[in-house]
Order: C-alpha cells, then sequence, then structure tokens
C-alpha cells in the first residue's frame, strides 16, 4: 500500500468546450389522427417500411412516407427521418393547438403537414389559427397544405398575410400528397455542403400535373398557389414544382428556398451562440466579449457563404443600400454586404430586470444578401 498520490496532486479530467446543444434535424413532421398513436405522442421514422410497421400499408401515414423517404434532390439526396404526432381527431381544437403542443415538446423538424382526415376535420378558420402560429416563430417552420380547385382561391385569400405556409392545388387520387414536396425538399437539403441552397421550382417528383394550361397558371400564380404545372417541348413533356412561393407580406421571406436557407442559418447561429454559452467560464461586458460573440458566429458565416444561403456580389438596389445604412449606422455596410454577402455588428446594452438587477446583453446585427433563384431566362437574338 502507499499514501494516495490525490493527497499532494489532485487533477480532474474532463472534456472542455464540448458542444452540448445539436441544431435542429429540419425534417417533417406529419399530424395525425390514426389510432396507433396516441394524442401529443411523438414518434420518428427513418424508413417507409417502419412507417408500415406501425400504421399499415394501406395507411395515408404509410402512402405519406413512401413518398417522403423516396423523394430525390437535385443533390442526389434524400429525406433522412420523419416524424409523426398524434392528435384527437375528434376535438377541431386539439387539431388546431397541437402544432404549438408539439413545438413545446420538441422543435425537431422543419416542416409540417396534416393528414387528410384532420384537415377534413376543422374549418378554413381553424386552418388559419394554425397559420397564424407558424408565424409567430418567425421562420421557424413550413406549413405546407393543399386545396381542391374549388377551394384553393378562398384559402389563398385566407391565408395571405400568414407567412411560412404555402398552400398547393391537391390532387384528386389521394395516393399523392403535393403539398409534401417542399417538405422532402428541406428534409433532403445538406446545408453542410456547397451549393446546398435550392431552388423549388423545376423540381420533378412522381406526382401527376395537374395545371396544363397557361389560363389556369395564371389563376394559380395570381393567388400565389404551388401546383404541378406541366410544359413541352419537342414534343415532350416536361412537369415540375412551381413556383415555388410561401404566404405572406412584402417583408416576409416568400421564396421556399430564401426561407429555408434562413430557417437553417437562423438555427446555425443559435446553436452556435448557445454552446458559446455553456462552454465559456464567462462572456465579459466588454470589448473581449463582443469578440467573443462574433467569432462564435463567423463559423456559420462562412458555411452559409458555402452553401449558398449568402449570396455574394449581388447588385443592390439604391433603397436596399439606404435601409442597409439605416439598419446598420454605417455608411460603408452596403459596400460589404454587396461585395462579401453580409454585414456583422455587436453592441453590448443594459437593462434593469424584474428583479432590480442589471443585466448586459450582446445584440449583433447580422444583414445579408439572400440567394435569389432565377424563375425565368427571357433573350433577344439578333441576327445581322
Amino acid at each position: 500500500m502507499a499514501i494516495s498520490i490525490n493527497r499532494y496532486v489532485d487533477v480532474t479530467s474532463g472534456v472542455g468546450g464540448a458542444a452540448q446543444v445539436a441544431g435542429r434535424e429540419l425534417m417533417g413532421r406529419i399530424f395525425t389522427g390514426a389510432a396507433e398513436i396516441t394524442d401529443g405522442e411523438l414518434l420518428t421514422f427513418t424508413s417507409a417500411s417502419a412507417v408500415g410497421d406501425k400504421f399499415g400499408t394501406d395507411s395515408e401515414e404509410y402512402k405519406r412516407a413512401v413518398f417522403y423517404f423516396g423523394f430525390i434532390t437535385k443533390q442526389i439526396s434524400s429525406p433522412k427521418t420523419l416524424g409523426f404526432y398524434g392528435v384527437d381527431s375528434t376535438d377541431a381544437a386539439s387539431i388546431v393547438a397541437s402544432f404549438a403542443a408539439s413545438v413545446d415538446s420538441n422543435n425537431n423538424f422543419g416542416s409540417f403537414c396534416y393528414t387528410d382526415d384532420l384537415i377534413d376535420a376543422i374549418a378554413l378558420a381553424n386552418i388559419v389559427e394554425i397559420a397564424a402560429a407558424n408565424k409567430a416563430y418567425n421562420n421557424m417552420f413550413q406549413f405546407c397544405t393543399a386545396f381542391t380547385s374549388t377551394t384553393i382561391t378562398a384559402a389563398c385569400t385566407a391565408l395571405a398575410d400568414y407567412a411560412g405556409t404555402s398552400v398547393t392545388l391537391s390532387i384528386a387520387d389521394n395516393d399523392f400528397y403535393p403539398e409534401m414536396q417542399p417538405m422532402c425538399i428541406l428534409a433532403g437539403t445538406n446545408f453542410d455542403a456547397a451549393g446546398a441552397a435550392q431552388n423549388y421550382m423545376f423540381t420533378d417528383s412522381v406526382i401527376p400535373a395537374t395545371v396544363f394550361d397557361d389560363t389556369t397558371a395564371d389563376a394559380m400564380d395570381a393567388i400565389n398557389a404551388n401546383y404541378m404545372g406541366k410544359t413541352q417541348t419537342g414534343g415532350k413533356g416536361i412537369k415540375f414544382y412551381q413556383r415555388g412561393y410561401l404566404m405572406g407580406l412584402a417583408t416576409d421571406a416568400r421564396d421556399m428556398g430564401v426561407y429555408a436557407n434562413e430557417q437553417w442559418f437562423k438555427d446555425s447561429v443559435s446553436t452556435a451562440l448557445m454552446n458559446m454559452l455553456l462552454a465559456a467560464v464567462s462572456v465579459e461586458a466588454n470589448a473581449s466579449g463582443v469578440a467573443t460573440v462574433v467569432a462564435a458566429i463567423n463559423p456559420s458565416i462562412e458555411l452559409a457563404k458555402i452553401n449558398g444561403t449568402i449570396s455574394q456580389g449581388k447588385a443592390l438596389t439604391a433603397t436596399q443600400q439606404v435601409f442597409i445604412t439605416s439598419i446598420s449606422g454605417d455608411e460603408r455596410a452596403h459596400f460589404q454586404v454587396a461585395n462579401q454577402g453580409y454585414w456583422l455588428g455587436a453592441i453590448i446594452v443594459s437593462e434593469v430586470a424584474e428583479s432590480g438587477a442589471t443585466e448586459y446583453t450582446i445584440k449583433y446585427t447580422l444583414i445579408y444578401s439572400k440567394n435569389d433563384s432565377i424563375r425565368k431566362v427571357e433573350g433577344s437574338q439578333i441576327l445581322i
């Protein structure tokens, strides 16, 4: 026996700076009233076959899962995980409250929809309530809905101001779920890859076309409805999802791709900052603390430039330049946004809490040039 060395030298081992907060996986979530899942229960699956084992292969849940997991993005990637959340289908109030309840319990998803039986059990006013609840989460989730040709105009009118909601023209055949195409693209996007940012238009799938002529397409475009449209050239039909827009006001992200990019970017920055706060002994309320916050945000910015969330070298309008100057307080900020794609600033502010104690907050402002998608090419071919 010997005297323990810990009497003289006592060393404690541990891993410092380990990430404790995981980023959200922008998977799809389907709300269902199926008997196989209890009210308020969340189940996640990594394959359609597993969904079939749970709900049955004749179920709507399985058919939706087959489309979801079978979808292949232009990056040649597919969704990896799908969630189902149980809802009491006999109670309209429960259906409306289910979205917020599910977020409170687990916010690890990026888009959501409801099965046909749940949508059929509530009125358009209830759907508007869900859209309003989604908008309040400020660019965290996409609410994907579908309506028939006879109800879609009223739906688009009622949902027009609610950011983050997509309305898609439905298909009579219940084996196809066109409202889920944006969910599949979002869940299948690998934001760690170069050029990940996607244009949700011009993407085909197994979903049949619903719009075949300019008149109907113009009518759908006018009310901001999405649809599977078919064109042709050289006698060959070409169909794809169009036009890839969300509802919302002029100040909201209306392009599905831009909205999706911000979903990822906001979560990436939030996760990095939370991990910084948990890992740091103290973030000081001085220039050093500001530098610490900026350093935590920078890796997300660099990845955003790589994956296409941030667009570099984009021309800014005079109005945008004035707005950037106003928000940043920096007369040269718009040059940086145009050339480098972003401007980042941070300041320290003090506030008196309800307890009477003075608390310090570092507030950052990140202005970045979003990656807009081209939806049409026009040309002039002049022969001399």
